[in-house]
Parts: C-alpha cells; structure tokens; sequence
C-alpha cells in the first residue's frame, strides 16, 4: 500500500496554512486563523466565525473540534486513521451522551494528500455533564492530538474562540480568532487519489481490505478473492472480440432494474447484476462499515463483476444492472455530503475508468429529471438537495462518447415497454445492435405500441451470432409520475 497509497506527513506542512471546513444542516463552513489571510491572497473572507450562518444557527453552545486522525506520524496510514476515527466516535457518543457531532475536516492547499477528517461536536451552554472541557482534553491526550479548538457562542451572538494547545500533554490555551472564507471550488477529498473511496485499482482496494481485520466479512471476502486467480482479473480488460456489454445506470428511482431485466429478457441476452452472486451475502456487514470500507467492498465487486461480464460477453451481448459508474457515483456523495457544489467536475481524475476492469461498450442512464425536481422540492427541507438529485448529477458529469441517456417522462414513457423500446433504439443508433425493422422502433411523434417488437431479429455489431427477440409479456411497470405530457429538460 505504500507505493500506492501516499501515507500522511511525508511532506512537512506549516499549520498555519490549514484550512478547515464543518458540515453542518446549513451547507459546509470552512474557515482559517485569521493570521493566515496575509500569507493567502486568495482567500475571500465572508465574515466572522461566530456571526456566520453556523454561529446564527447554534447560539447558546459550545463547539469543540477534534479528530483522530494522526498524519504527522508516518507509521499511521490512512485505514489506520479511519480505524482510530471510528472509535473515537463511540467514545465521543459514550462520554458525551446527546450531544451533537458534526463532521469536520482539515486540509493544506500546498499540499493536497494532507487532509483529515474529525469531528465537531455541539454541546448547549447549560450541559449536564459539567467537565466536558476536561472530557475531551483527554480524548485528545489519547489519540494524540498536537491541538484542538473550542469555541463558546453566547445567546447575544459573542463569541470565544480559543486554540487549545497540547504541549506535554497538557493544554495551553492561546486565543484565537476564525474568519470564514468563501466555499472551495469542490470537496477537498478530491484534491489527491488517496483522500476519498474511489478505487482505480482493485490490488489498492484489496490492500485497503487487508488493513481491515475488525470485520469478519473482510476475511471471508479476501477468501473469495484469492480463490480466483489474480491473471483472470489482470487480463478482464481486454475486451476484444467481445459481444456487446451494456450498463444500465440510474439513481434510485423505482423501475431502472425491471428495465435492465426486460431488455435482457427481450433481445435474449445475459443478464447480471452490479453485486455478483458470491458477495451478495457480505453487503450488509460491509454497509456498516466506514465509508472507505465500504468503498473498497464494492470496488473489488466491481472486479469480480467485470469477470464475469468478460466471460459471458464472449459468446453473447450482456447487460448489467448498474456497473463502476453507480458505485462511483455513490462513494462521492457519500464523501462530500450536501451540495451540488462538492462534486468533482467533469474530466476530473476521479471519473477515469479504472485500470484492469472491462470498460461498458454502452451507458445507459435512466432517470426522470422531474420526478427528481418533486423529490428536491418536497417535504419540510423545501429546495434541499437530495441523495438521489447528488447521485444523478455524479453520472452526468462522468459521461462519455457511449453514453446514452432516457429521461422516461420527457420521452412519454408510461411502462417499461416504452423505456426498453427507446433504449433499444439508441442502442441501434450506435450500431450496437442491427434491429431488422423498415422503421425505427420508437418515432420520436408517437410512442412505440407494444406489440411488434415481440419477435424482432436483430443482429450484435459483431458477425458472431444471429440471435432472436423472444416473445416476453411481462406485465406492465408503471413509472412514477409519467403520465403527464413531455416535460423540457
């Protein structure tokens, strides 16, 4: 993991450049020590910490901010730091009953692989548990802490804001003022390949896993995977000759799966799911798992599942129920949180395809623009970004030149024939399969009806087989919110 996993503190950083960030229901707040603006022209303040939305919103607490991570210890790497993070939230929830914990982070423009992840927790003024100063002192003596700040918000809007200084294991308290300054351009998490759970390689995610023994799923999943030899995954990549593999991608919107199964079922082709069969049991245990566990699991999913659509895409055309791209889109909202803003925009190095896995001759996302509007716009958080409004725009800015995209209520859909009738006519537009019609299946003025697409033959853009359309009637899926006329992008 070494070579390909940067450890923390091998470059020297100066402390005095650290910018920090809290997340909290109001959007992230990132602030610095007001003695870093000189040294930073860049930084635009936006007012004082305490008089910032963050200090609106929580007055009459007392905030303190502390982490366990330890990047200026080189022998601790970053599965370490997430290990010693989790913990100390379990101490943080025992000691400090009730409070709140927000999620904090630090990082160093000059030096992007310097990041942290930690904690702020809120406590109101009048909490019960008199000694909290000395409670999370010693949390910091424990996980050996150089520093952590507190900050005291009055009702009247004052603040106290003090830079707790651990020398000797015994703090020095030294005043300190934090300005806030406008947002990052995108999470900093995204600065370096090493800061977040996207895996470009699955030997660094099975490293990751390694470093993870409090999981007795681990085992089981390192068992799978040493069991299939290491030069059928080197070698899954080369998808020469091979039948066409299309993912079908989307957020969680109810009917994408009984789409991907239904274009199977229809044109005779092969059917996979994004978790293969081997793993499925182990998802559970590994979703309660810290994020970049989490992020490893379904990496080295993703590996086994290129495998297995290698092998099958040599003799037919596949389709594949959701691929790298969910998994991708997943872990970075999960990493960033709240805001369209955090994501990593296009061409960002995080979106290129990873190395050693078969890459999609086609990606289809299907998805209804207003139906992830209503979900935006509705309940008491009127306006809020959604998950699955983040995860939607996390596909759309990894698209690439095979990407076809079915927005089912701009495009009429009613049921799942109308989705697989359109998709199946992107797919021909792309000479990905030769459908043997006078016409198109889908005119762009009247909806495909359901019939004649029944028994279709079609060819792959390969010469290898002439397969046929089977007579499949599943019963109709009605999407939700679809009835209405097209709706403008």
């Amino acid at each position: 993991m070494a070579n390909n996993m940067d450890e923390y503190g091998q470059d020297e950083v100066d402390w005095l450049n650290c910018i920090s960030a809290i997340e909290t229901s109001r959007g992230t707040v990132f602030f610095c020590d007001r003695d870093l603006l000189p040294l930073r022209q860049d930084l635009q303040v936006v007012g004082h910490f305490g008089k910032s939305k963050c200090g609106q919103l929580m007055r009459g607490v007392v905030m303190y901010s502390i982490t366990a991570y330890n990047p200026m210890n080189k022998r601790i790497e970053v599965v370490e730091n997430v290990r010693r993070n989790a913990f100390l939230m379990e101490e943080l929830q025992a000691k400090l009953p009730g409070c709140e914990i927000l999620n904090n982070y630090s990082f160093f423009p000059n030096c992007p692989k310097h990041f942290e992840r930690g904690f702020t927790i809120v406590l109101p003024l009048d909490y019960p548990v008199s000694d909290h100063d000395g409670t999370v002192c010693e949390l910091a003596v424990k996980y050996h802490q150089a520093a952590y700040f507190r900050s005291v918000i009055h009702n009247n809007g004052d603040v106290e804001q003090k830079l707790i200084l651990m020398i000797d294991n015994k703090p020095k308290e030294v005043d300190e003022e934090l300005m806030v300054i406008e947002r990052i351009n995108y999470h900093p998490a995204f600065m370096h390949r090493t800061n977040h759970s996207v895996f470009h390689d699955y030997r660094i995610a099975l490293d990751v896993l390694s470093r993870w023994r409090s999981c007795a799923a681990v085992d089981e999943l390192l068992s799978i995977m040493s069991s299939r030899a290491k030069h059928e995954l080197a070698i899954a990549h080369d998808n020469k000759d091979l039948h066409p593999i299309i993912a079908i991608e989307g957020p969680k919107l109810r009917g994408i799966g009984a789409v991907c199964r239904r274009l199977s079922s229809s044109l005779g082709t092969v059917y996979l799911n994004s978790i293969p069969v081997c793993v499925q049991h182990l998802k559970k245990s590994f979703d309660a798992q810290p994020q970049l566990i989490r992020g490893a699991f379904h990496a080295v999913s993703n590996y086994i599942l290129g495998l297995e659509l290698s092998t099958n895409a040599k003799n037919s055309p596949v389709f594949v129920d959701r691929y790298w791209n969910s998994t991708v889109a997943h872990c970075i909202v999960n990493e960033v949180g709240e805001g369209i803003g955090n994501l990593p925009p296009r061409n960002h190095m995080v979106y290129d395809w990873p190395t050693h896995l078969p890459e999609p001759t086609s990606v289809v996302l299907v998805s209804c623009k207003k139906k992830l509007r209503q979900m935006k716009n509705s309940g008491p958080k009127r306006g809020k970004t959604t998950y699955e409004n983040m995860v939607f725009e996390t596909f759309r800015r990894m698209r690439n030149k095979s990407w076809i995209e079915i927005d089912f209520a701009k495009q009429q859909c009613t049921n799942t024939t109308d989705v697989v009738s359109h998709i199946i006519d992107k797919l021909q537009e792309k000479n990905l399969f030769s459908i043997k019609l006078p016409t198109s299946l889908c005119p762009s003025t009247v909806l495909h009806p359901e019939m004649p697409h029944d028994t279709i033959a079609f060819e792959t853009s390969l010469p290898a087989k002439h397969l046929q359309i089977t007579d499949d009637r599943m019963e109709h899926f009605a999407f939700p919110s679809c009835s209405c006329p097209s709706v403008p992008s």
